[in-house]
């Protein structure tokens, strides 16, 4: 376990077993986070390139003037809706 959350606790006279135990389960919670957050961030990473290759295939059936005019139309009706 990381012993750099909260360290000052194994200097404390007579620290008891359970303030030791949940300084682990925080530890344990803070390494879940940072694999979820790593997680998180390859998903997103994941669509975008998706995303790219899905305006690719549409570029690919209309023009580029027929994309963009579908694009203004989704940004007012995101501004008024």
């Amino acid at each position: 376990m990381d012993q750099n959350i909260m360290p000052w606790l194994d200097f404390l006279p007579e620290v008891g077993a359970s303030l030791i135990v949940r300084r682990e389960a925080i530890a344990r919670k803070i390494a879940e986070a940072g694999r979820l957050e790593a997680q998180t961030a390859e998903l997103r990473a994941e669509a975008y390139r998706e995303a790219l290759a899905l305006e690719s295939t549409a570029r690919g059936l209309w023009t580029t003037d027929e994309i963009d005019a579908a694009k203004r139309r989704t940004a007012t009706r995101q501004i008024t809706h």
